[in-house]
């Protein structure tokens, strides 16, 4: 007897939690619905005078840096032998820079923009 009083509180119980969660969902209105836009298959907006510019002026100067490496590279002997160890390092580290900035330094000084 005790079982089928058990077994009947836990059914009630079970049927109780499950009214009131339906009871909730449907308070809460009803459920949201995902709508997916189609894809569209409109043209890409032509680009602008600026990126038009930049895409042509990067292509013509990489080339023209390349050229102008290659020239480079042949008329002029190869970077010096750097000592060894730490103080290798930091010389080649310090030569790297002061000749990068010579580079741009010497730019500034005797080349003039076309």
């Amino acid at each position: 007897m005790q079982n089928k009083r058990r077994s009947i509180i836990l059914g009630v119980a079970f049927f109780a939690t499950l009214a009131t969660s339906t009871a909730t969902q449907a308070a809460a209105g009803p459920p949201m619905e995902m709508h997916v836009a189609p894809a569209t298959a409109a043209a890409p907006p032509s680009p602008s005078p600026y990126q038009e510019g930049y895409s042509k002026g990067i292509s013509e100067g990489y080339r023209e840096g390349q050229a102008q490496a290659l020239k480079h590279c042949e008329d002029t002997v190869g970077w010096p032998q750097w000592p060894s160890g730490a103080y290798g390092v930091g010389y080649s580290d310090g030569y790297m820079l002061g000749w990068g900035r010579g580079i741009e330094d010497g730019k500034a000084k005797y080349c003039r923009p076309s």
